[in-house]
């Protein structure tokens, strides 16, 4: 049988953000393991010169569009030549729609789509084409956290929990609604206080994941994080309180129902581990939504996967959500439409896909 030589490829990926550039970490890791030449700038970063050299020189580059700064993908889309072939990669749905790009869809041979539900609006925007190959791949990471946490009985690990300066046992009869926090610690403490009107003095135990990220990186920063960590501190008075301290894969998967008011990765993942959700909709998260992504929902709670609540009526959304109708009817959603993949390492179906069309 005559043997056949598949052509070693040189092969770009670059994100600014850290969820699409953790994805094409991924991706390229697995195309270097099979002797490809792979350019992977660091994420977080400007392309230096160096690094734009070295992606000129690529057959293809594989981008991940960055929500608030799509501009650095964008620069470096117009320093290619045009024989470069450039792809998309998606590492939430729609992330390739972001208003920016709208100009330089027809760069694009390809979108690889996260999720098989939107790919129509991906052609809606104008690309020519897409496909599904399966779960962006850092999702998961993500993913096998929560279920870490869940099969290794996180939950047990609380054992007890602070109020009013004395150590409360957690037993059974306590539900525990968990919620990572993000960067921002004034908008933190907004959603905090419609969160703690909600389940004060209901035999619920409030889990916290701080945000790594909810700090003063400037002097003139500190004063107005310590205002607000003392402003937390009156807010949550009344609530039963676990400061976990944890990842938030971790607190996922220990929790009876996750709220959130974000597009954290950690919905993603939760959804596909079959954990209660219940997203916030209100004016806030909706305006935060549209400076973050261009559109005012989230991907999850719009395809079933958490309950909605637009603010007034979250402690009835929250019992909802725990009550046994409520989880029956979350995990129909989330099973019909976060289906577990039959192979969650996408990335080998990506490469795959590279080495047949570049």
């Amino acid at each position: 049988m005559k043997e056949v030589f598949m052509k070693d490829l040189s092969l770009g990926f670059y994100a600014f953000d850290h969820a699409a550039g953790d994805a094409l970490r991924i991706v390229a890791e697995e195309a270097k393991s099979r002797g490809h030449h792979t350019v992977n700038p660091q994420k977080q970063m400007p392309v230096s010169d160096e690094g734009m050299a070295a992606l000129i020189m690529c057959d293809a580059v594989v981008l991940g569009l960055s929500s608030f700064q799509t501009e650095m993908e964008i620069n470096l889309l117009k320093a290619l030549p045009k024989a470069t072939r450039v792809f998309i990669l998606e590492d939430v749905p729609e992330a390739a729609r972001r208003p920016k790009f709208r100009e330089y869809v027809n760069r694009v041979v390809l979108v690889f789509s996260a999720h098989d539900l939107y790919r129509s609006s991906i052609h809606d925007f104008g690309y020519d084409g897409s496909v599904y190959l399966g779960p962006p791949p850092q999702w998961r990471a993500e993913y096998e956290g929560v279920m870490a946490a869940k099969t290794g009985n996180a939950r047990s690990e609380i054992g007890s929990f602070n109020y009013g300066g004395d150590s409360y046992v957690l037993d059974s009869s306590v539900k525990i609604v968990g919620t990572i926090l993000g960067k921002d610690p004034i908008e933190n403490n907004r959603i905090l206080v419609i969160l703690a009107e909600a389940i004060r003095g209901n035999n619920i135990l409030l889990a916290i994941s701080q945000h790594p990220g909810e700090k003063a990186t400037k002097p003139e920063d500190e004063e107005k994080f310590q205002k607000a960590f003392a402003e937390r501190k009156e807010i949550l008075k009344g609530v039963w309180l676990f400061d976990s301290g944890w990842k938030g894969s971790k607190l996922a998967g220990a929790v009876d129902v996750l709220f959130s008011g974000s597009a954290s990765n950690i919905t993603i993942a939760s959804a596909y581990a079959r954990v209660p959700q219940v997203w916030l909709n209100d004016k806030g998260v909706r305006e935060r939504m549209r400076a973050q992504t261009g559109k005012e929902t989230w991907f999850v709670p719009a395809l079933g996967g958490a309950l909605v609540s637009f603010g007034g009526d979250l402690k009835k959304v929250i019992n909802t959500a725990l009550s046994e109708g409520g989880r029956t009817y979350l995990l129909n959603k989330q099973e019909q439409n976060f289906p577990l993949p039959d192979d969650w390492h996408t990335e080998k179906k990506i490469v795959d896909f590279l080495e047949k069309i570049v």
